[in-house]
């Protein structure tokens, strides 16, 4: 009932190598498959099949995860990901609450000289001078931006090569 038309023949033939010779590929194991609503509909789901036994009969329990939204979250993060880092002429990094950099891209190399590698986990501090330092303007740019959603200025930054 939940398996698509298209995919019956080898779900039937899948079940008749395991019943005949235990052969399982999905069995025990969670998969991701598409699976049919009621209404006939089509949605991403998890599937989690384990064989019991019930008085003496070899029996099937299936546990269905619609998993569409996580799905089109996961989706919606790749699209987003490929775009930032198709972005070569300005920096795009992002900071967790405590200003350490967690993501880096090829723009932002471009711009500080400082690849992905060298850069994420360590903190933002590390792009601002020596002036701005001794002010403690990150610290201030964090706060602004938990206050404000956002921080921009204009200022002077500084390279990997120190420039």
């Amino acid at each position: 009932m939940i398996v698509p038309e298209r995919m019956r023949d080898q779900h039937r033939a899948g079940l008749g190598r395991y019943l005949s010779m235990g052969e399982t590929r999905i069995i025990n194991r969670r998969v991701e498959l598409p699976a049919l609503r009621r209404d006939g509909s089509e949605f991403a789901a998890k599937l989690s099949i384990s064989e019991v036994w019930f008085h003496g009969q070899r029996q099937f329990a299936c546990f269905v995860h619609d998993i569409t939204d996580r799905r089109r979250a996961t989706e919606a993060d790749e699209r987003l990901r490929l775009l930032i880092n198709s972005v070569s002429d300005y920096a795009i990094c992002m900071l967790d609450h405590d200003g350490i950099v967690r993501s880096w891209n090829e723009g932002a190399h471009a711009l500080y000289g400082h690849t992905s590698e060298e850069t994420i986990g360590r903190h933002f501090a590390l792009f601002y001078t020596t002036d701005e330092l001794g002010r403690d303007r990150p610290p201030d740019d964090l706060r602004l931006t938990t206050e404000r959603g956002r921080v921009e200025h204009e200022d002077w930054r500084v390279r990997r090569d120190g420039s």
